[in-house]
């Protein structure tokens, strides 16, 4: 993931790609001087995170189709009746 890092010593800024998240070392493009970085870590979901969210999912997703399913029936009707 590319993240946008600015040398304390000399402020120049650019883009540099980690794999990682944590607290990394890496060297100014600029100047050459030694940066830590502390970058935020990745944050993996865990099979009931996932499935909660799934179940959310398809739940907001029946309510979408359903509302929307009453809301032709409602024009249909009105339609009709003119």
């Amino acid at each position: 993931m590319k993240y946008s890092i600015t040398c304390p010593h000399c402020g120049s800024e650019y883009l540099m790609d980690f794999p990682r998240g944590g607290e990394v070392r890496c060297r100014c493009q600029a100047c050459g001087a030694t940066i830590r970085v502390r970058l935020p870590k990745r944050r993996t979901l865990t099979r009931e995170e996932l499935d909660r969210r799934l179940r959310r999912f398809f739940i907001m997703s029946a309510l979408f189709v359903a509302a929307a399913i009453g809301c032709l029936f409602i024009v249909a009707l009105i339609l009709k009746s003119v």
